[in-house]
């Protein structure tokens, strides 16, 4: 499978599962926002708990690298991108979700936070995914198994014999 492919399958996968997973949280209206607008920049679904609304960008990834060590941080954005006016288009905080996915072991955690908490660490256009920053984050799934999960789109180098 080419990489493309495999990231795109990886990502639709994800933004799936990120409807489910809000949901279970306890985030209604939860809507597919690449439903409504193809491509929505940014954002992939519009969710609301309580009186708080956000716009949440999923971003799904290999746990670890094809070198092997952790893959982290996901990319929010393009650097310079100034997503903000999202807020006030939909009365929003801007949130992401990101989903760690073992392939391998069919596996994935899941963790929500707000832009305002990544920013917290400094780190404006990406998600830091290590053990130590997940804890600011609300989990939302953690080493869940899932059968849907496919090997193929494992970033690791599968010897086939």
């Amino acid at each position: 499978m080419r990489v493309s492919d495999r990231s795109k399958a990886l990502g639709n996968w994800g933004e799936q599962k990120a409807l489910m997973l809000l949901t279970r949280a306890g985030f209604q209206p939860v809507r597919d926002l690449n439903a409504e607008v193809a491509n929505h920049p940014f954002a992939d679904v519009f969710a609301a708990r309580g009186p708080e609304k956000y716009i949440v960008g999923v971003r799904t990834r290999n746990k670890n690298t094809a070198a092997g060590p952790l893959n982290s941080p996901y990319n929010v954005c393009t650097k310079g991108v100034d997503l903000f006016w999202l807020e006030s288009r939909y009365d929003a905080h801007l949130a992401c979700l990101a989903l760690q996915v073992d392939v391998e072991a069919q596996l994935f955690s899941a963790f929500f936070a707000t832009l305002a908490q990544v920013n917290a660490s400094g780190i404006r256009y990406s998600i830091p995914m290590t053990a130590k920053a997940t804890v600011r984050y609300e989990c939302l799934a953690r080493s869940e198994h899932d059968p849907s999960i496919r090997l193929e789109w494992t970033n690791q180098k599968v010897l086939i014999h």
